[in-house]
């Protein structure tokens, strides 16, 4: 199923999609707006090694060594299948925030629980001295959702067998206690962020440990930086071992490995939308460059301000929905159990529910596909106004049903296997062409030649 290239006629699935402003939900997130705050967050995991989050931070994203990305890729492999190890009653990948930062929670049952893969899997006794980062950010997940314990899972991971796994129930004395660090650790990192010196964090637990920006030259870390003691570590009460856990995750892992299939063709929803361009993506000689990361010290935009907003309601409310099929591999994020996208925009006109489907048919088709993947008949679109001059015009929501998901099912498995045949045959010209939106900025269009620039109103 193609997506609409322009206005005009719109294709059969519209049908199949209803389309209403969401004034309830509109309201509540733009009273979340008002108290954004002022200071763009840092990453939970940026906080346990500042100085290779200053690398991050101040210099161009490196590429990613084969290897390592072998390794991330199994990692990545059990994420998504995290749902079938855990169990149907954990929320998966839970956004949380606070004390100035931003954390995504493996899982959240009664407890916080991180889930860390590696070559060997480390005994719970050996985890202070061994892995004082991974109990360090699992201290942080405590202390964010207000929980006074959480669990450590640690599996050697050998492809798509787990050869062990290790469980470790970690107690803390005072988990408030915890976000003081954190916010120390952040204004240390926009502090010398900001000064363009490093000289003042502290020593990176990475350093001699396979750094890339030590292996790469970039970084003048000598290893004798001060190491102060852990004020977060210091809170750690107790570390419990979990053997009956241990065998029951074990006893789970081959059903897990059993229900994945072949590498997915489709790697992200805009594959579907935009298949042309994914062909060639895929079928470069060029190693794709990672996304360069914002710093910390950047004022937040509006893309910004409205995740804040979003991400910053009860516990539990934004969290990644178990996908039930292959693919795209990406991952579907569900806000109050349902799939949402979030987008800014810089038309001058802002978008209705009964024009939607005509201007903007790009959304409601990425979407009806993951509701489609998920297992949903309904969906959310937050919009953000740039160009809006007053702040109450600035974020709209709109809520789409699909009373049959069906035409979505059918374009995924359609999609996968056109985009799998212009791979094997090399024939992208098989594949419909990219909208007018994403010629103006595509690196792809003169080897694609499917159309000529136009601007580009969205991100």
């Amino acid at each position: 199923m193609a997506p609409p290239t322009g206005p005009g006629e719109p294709p059969d699935w519209t049908r199949f999609v209803v389309v209403r402003r969401a004034s309830a939900l509109r309201s509540e997130l733009l009273g979340r707006l008002a108290r954004s705050s002022s200071v763009r967050p840092i990453g939970v995991t940026d906080l346990l090694a500042l100085r290779r989050a200053y690398w991050r931070a101040t210099t161009p994203p490196l590429e990613i060594p084969p290897e390592r990305r072998s390794r991330i890729d199994h990692g990545r492999w059990l994420h998504r299948h995290l749902g079938e190890l855990l169990g149907p009653a954990t929320a998966l990948e839970v956004r949380v925030r606070g004390a100035g930062c931003v954390g995504r929670i493996d899982g959240l049952s009664e407890i916080p629980i991180e889930v860390k893969t590696g070559s060997a899997a480390v005994e719970p006794s050996d985890l202070l001295e061994a892995r004082p980062d991974h109990v360090e950010q699992l201290a942080m997940y405590c202390a964010l959702s207000h929980r006074a314990a959480g669990r450590l899972i640690s599996i050697a991971l050998e492809g798509r067998e787990a050869r062990a796994v290790r469980t470790a129930e970690i107690h803390l004395g005072e988990p408030s206690h915890v976000l003081p660090e954190i916010s120390a650790r952040g204004e240390a990192l926009r502090r010398a962020v900001g000064a363009g010196d490093p000289a003042g964090l502290p020593r990176c637990r990475w350093f001699g440990r396979g750094c890339e920006f030590q292996l790469s030259g970039r970084c003048d870390c000598s290893g004798s930086e001060s190491d102060p003691p852990s004020g977060i570590l210091g809170e750690v009460a107790s570390v419990e071992a979990r053997p009956d856990l241990d065998r029951e995750l074990a006893e789970r892992f081959p059903r897990v490995a059993e229900t994945s299939g072949p590498a997915p063709v489709l790697e992200r929803f805009h594959d579907l939308l935009y298949p042309r361009r994914a062909y060639f993506e895929r079928s470069s000689a060029e190693v794709p460059k990672p996304y360069p990361i914002p710093s910390p010290v950047e004022v937040p935009d509006l893309y910004a301000r409205i995740a804040e907003a979003v991400e910053s309601g009860p516990l539990g409310e934004v969290a990644r929905l178990p996908p039930r099929a292959e693919e795209p591999e990406e991952d579907v994020t569900g806000f109050r159990g349902v799939p949402f996208l979030l987008r800014t925009s810089r038309t001058w006109e802002p978008l209705g529910p009964e024009d939607l489907l005509r201007r903007a048919p790009q959304y409601a088709l990425e979407l009806g596909y993951r509701c489609a993947v998920s297992g949903g008949r309904s969906a959310l679109l937050v919009l953000g106004y740039e160009r809006a001059e007053e702040e109450s015009d600035r974020l709209d929501v709109l809520e789409l049903e699909f009373p049959s998901v069906t035409p979505f099912a059918r374009g995924v498995r359609e999609g996968s296997a056109a985009l799998g045949r212009a791979l094997r045959d090399r024939r992208p010209g098989d594949l419909p062409a990219c909208p007018d939106w994403m010629y103006s900025d595509c690196p792809y269009s003169a080897e694609c030649g499917c159309g000529v620039g136009a601007p580009r109103s969205q991100r």
